[in-house]
């Protein structure tokens, strides 16, 4: 898995495997992430794989986020990411 914050600092870029393995290190990216901005944009075109564990990290950042008064938004959703939603019954407006 990879986070890159683009160079306007407006969308957050990860790539790679959402799972159970990465879950930590994306829960502390997106933490970092959100204490240093107002609005979050993540674009997970480039997720080649998502797990619950990704999932679930996605939606406490979302909860988060809202409850520092921040925005959280998902952009560009992979397919992998979809299947995931899907699979699990939740709407991507319940993650982001």
């Amino acid at each position: 898995m990879k986070v890159i914050n683009n160079p306007s600092g407006n969308v957050i870029e990860i790539s790679g495997v959402l799972a159970i393995n990465e879950a930590q290190e994306l829960r502390d990216s997106l933490l970092r992430h959100s204490a240093n901005n107002d609005h979050l944009l993540l674009d997970l075109s480039a997720v080649e794989a998502c797990d619950t564990a990704g999932l679930q990290v996605l939606l406490a950042a979302r909860r988060h986020a809202e409850s520092l008064s921040k925005t959280f938004h998902l952009t560009a959703v992979s397919e992998p990411v979809l299947k995931m939603v899907s699979a699990l019954g939740v709407t991507l407006g319940e993650i982001g």
